[in-house]
């Protein structure tokens, strides 16, 4: 690693670091990417064989906040690997939660590089249900689909990389763009816009920092009603969006939109909870939202216009997941009676897997080559997996994998051919002490992706429940966010 940091220098100084930078292991939002798969398509050291093999392993844990919000404290890590900017080589884990708190890490050797606080004056008391004071955190989100051209971010369909190792890119603090250098062609052409991220207070407000260090280069402008609770919170296309639900901060349960260029704010009310409190995004943009009422919405960009519904019989419990078949777009989503939906992209069902329990949240991925597509999700008390084959170029839906037993599992992500799923250890009482006294430690779980067979866990290293957030996973490690507010990596050491 210090090798690594050494070499910055050379791309400080102007040379151009080329291919090993290119599609880093960036884990943007939650559920990834913009689809919501939960996938790392391609970890350099993490697959069935280097877990079983026992390289994977409890890396270093850091205590980021002090006190939560009801069980709330972090939500899930975003994570930027292989980024070169003015202090050298560096990956980045981005955290956010309560107490309206940001924090950027050096993720490889767990120590904090900057801490922001994105509200200065204290928020309100919250309740159990609606946690007061906490904030999230996202990147510009990148699509699953290789061919899409144009912008998720303003590069679909890329990863993010640096502003320094490429010409005239500057460190990522400037507050503006360096002028042209006399003589060589382009003009403004060739400066790179500055590397950042996104952060929304619990007052509702939008905030941009550099990555580097957290600083805001201007003002954050309004976005949601205060105390609202958000989740979801994505940036595509230079368009901000969230999910309000609960009725939290009087606030109804809806999805919102952003637009970063002007101010303008565009919402939908479903009248209903929408299931999994995520919005999914196709290739071209279009928004796929499920409800607790059953339906099923494809809504336009930005303006959130409808465009298509479906009305199910029973209510959805999951978000929408978006993934390619055989060059065609589909969309599927969980239902209360334990089933699994799939639609096409105008929302006419083309398959279904049945279950006996409601699943609160989807991943899905495909097996080498493609031929065999994968859908799993957490019951709230095992991992269940359904497996998706062609059937005359239309996916055909069979019972795959059922996993151990755990204690209220988080929707499991999938790093190559591993599926990794975290039993939280939380037990939901009647108000947050009675959760934190009856609740166990956490305890994350390999399994093969192909038969759902346990091939690790982290045992006892972890020492307390988590109340909030999900799994991350970039550049060969795992991130795990617990209740005393302690930001947990697992992983593959840099020397093995």
């Amino acid at each position: 690693m210090h090798t690594l940091r050494l070499l910055a220098f050379a791309a400080v100084s102007g040379v151009l670091v080329v291919a090993q930078f290119r599609g880093g292991a960036d884990w943007t939002t939650t559920g990834n990417d913009a689809q919501r798969t939960g996938w790392v398509r391609a970890d350099a050291k993490i697959n069935t064989k280097t877990v079983a093999a026992g390289k994977v392993e409890f890396l270093w844990k850091k205590k980021l906040i002090a006190a939560p919000a009801g069980t709330y404290t972090l939500g899930s890590a975003v994570l930027m690997d292989r980024f070169i900017s003015h202090r050298g080589f560096r990956s980045y884990a981005f955290v956010a939660g309560a107490g309206n708190i940001a924090v950027g890490m050096d993720s490889d050797l767990g120590l904090i590089e900057w801490q922001s606080k994105l509200v200065k004056t204290p928020a309100p008391a919250g309740t159990f249900d609606c946690p007061g004071g906490v904030a999230s955190i996202t990147r510009p989100t990148a699509s699953e689909f290789s061919g899409a051209g144009g912008g998720f971010g303003g590069r679909r369909g890329g990863q993010p990389t640096s502003g320094v190792g490429e010409p005239f890119a500057g460190a990522v603090t400037l507050k503006q763009a360096p002028q042209p250098r006399p003589g060589r062609p382009g003009g403004p052409g060739f400066v790179r816009r500055a590397v950042v991220l996104h952060m929304l207070a619990s007052d509702g407000t939008f905030h941009t920092g550099y990555v580097s260090n957290g600083e805001e280069p201007k003002p954050g402008v309004p976005f949601l009603p205060a105390n609202a609770s958000a989740t979801g919170f994505s940036l595509i296309d230079e368009v901000g969006y969230a999910v309000t639900g609960r009725g939290c901060g009087n606030v109804p349960d809806g999805l919102w939109a952003l637009t970063l260029e002007n101010g303008n704010v565009s919402k939908w009310m479903p009248g209903s909870l929408i299931a999994g409190g995520l919005a999914a995004f196709g290739g071209d943009g279009v928004v796929y939202v499920a409800t607790a009422a059953g339906e099923i919405a494809a809504l336009a960009p930005t303006t959130l216009a409808p465009k298509q519904s479906y009305k199910a019989a029973v209510p959805f419990t999951s978000a929408p997941v978006v993934f390619q078949h055989k060059s065609k777009t589909f969309v599927a989503a969980a239902s209360k009676d334990g089933s699994v939906q799939i639609f096409d992209t105008a929302l006419t069902p083309v398959a279904r897997g049945t279950g006996s329990d409601a699943v609160t949240g989807l991943s899905t991925w495909t097996e080498a080559g493609g031929a065999v597509r994968w859908i799993a999700g957490s019951t709230g008390k095992n991992i269940v997996a359904w497996k998706v084959a062609d059937q005359n170029g239309v996916p055909a839906v069979s019972a795959g994998w059922t996993s151990r037993e755990m204690v209220t599992p988080a929707t499991p992500i999938v790093v190559n051919n591993v599926v990794f799923a975290l039993a939280t250890g939380e037990k939901r009482g009647r108000d947050a002490r009675t959760t934190a006294a009856q609740s166990t430690p956490a305890v994350l779980y390999a399994l093969d992706a192909s038969t759902g067979k346990d091939i690790w866990s982290s045992g006892k290293s972890i020492t307390s429940f988590s109340g909030s957030g999900g799994l991350s996973s970039g550049g060969s490690q795992l991130y795990v966010q617990t209740y005393d507010g302690t930001l947990y990596a697992f992983g593959v050491a840099i020397e093995k």
